[in-house]
């Protein structure tokens, strides 16, 4: 489940988009990995051949991660709720830009410009970028809103865990978060490749008047549902054993520094619930 999640938030990063016309985009992992998005109005479904699909509604803000070999669906939604605090510690600061290379190659019919990403002085990889893609498939609002969804994503997990994400993630990644805005403003990413310039993903078509069957943005009604924050509190009671045996082998400050950080994820659980 947290492969399909984790390939289908990237995946609706890098192509995010919306149009009055139905729209599919297909595009390719550098390790053959195909993956599909329909997009019709405020929804998109983003597909993978992880066996499940992800379905966005930025109207509703919802989204919701649906794996077929589990039966399970894991409802998101709730990180687009607005938190009541975010971390501020163990903030990492990294100094990030964007240099243009000129033209890229042509992809899907659509002309290119390379834009190689810094973090702190050293290369990171480049994204191949299209105004005229951006433009033809009115991808720019959507992609407005799933940066605002995803910010807030990130500030109530910061929330929960009680630090700021951003000191789990590598410098280069960090670069790439950081300048999603401005890649974003100067066209829609047809590929990219990593600071070995090993590809990463590619966009393999794009169809702009597609017909997509009405039932693409269902969720299967007899799947179980369950969310982030029921998942954490069904593996905390799961884990309550080993850890009151692991506290028995610490210092009593370790013991305390425990207790207060599962004091605030239940805490924060608990305000996500109301």
């Amino acid at each position: 489940m947290l492969n399909i999640l984790k390939n289908s938030i990237l995946i609706s990063l890098l192509f995010p988009a919306i149009s009055m016309a139905d729209s599919i985009i297909e595009s390719r992992d550098g390790d053959g990995t195909t993956s599909r998005i329909y997009v019709q109005g405020n929804k998109a479904r983003i597909d993978t051949d992880g066996g499940g699909y992800v379905v966005i509604d930025t109207s509703k803000q919802t989204m919701k991660v649906v794996v077929h070999e589990q039966q399970a669906i894991m409802d998101m939604s709730d990180f687009f709720k607005k938190g009541s605090s975010s971390a501020t510690s163990n903030t990492r600061h990294v100094e990030s830009y964007l240099k243009s290379k000129g033209l890229g190659p042509r992809i899907v019919g659509y002309e290119t410009e390379e834009q190689e990403i810094y973090a702190n002085g050293n290369y990171c990889g480049s994204v191949y970028v299209s105004v005229n893609a951006l433009n033809d498939t009115g991808l720019r609002k959507f992609a407005r809103a799933f940066e605002a969804m995803a910010s807030q994503i990130e500030q109530n997990m910061s929330g929960m865990m009680g630090a700021n994400m951003n000191q789990f993630i590598e410098d280069c990644e960090l670069a790439e978060k950081n300048t999603s805005r401005q890649l974003m403003d100067l066209g829609f990413p047809l590929k990219s490749v990593d600071k070995r310039k090993r590809l990463e993903n590619i966009v393999t078509r794009i169809d702009r008047n597609a017909r997509i069957p009405a039932n693409t943005f269902d969720i299967p009604q007899h799947y179980k549902v369950t969310n982030p924050h029921k998942m954490i509190q069904e593996t905390m009671q799961q884990m309550q054993p080993q850890m009151q045996q692991m506290m028995q082998n610490m210092t009593p400050e370790m013991q305390e520094m425990m207790r207060q950080q599962m004091q605030n994820m239940r805490q924060q659980m608990q305000q996500h619930q109301r």
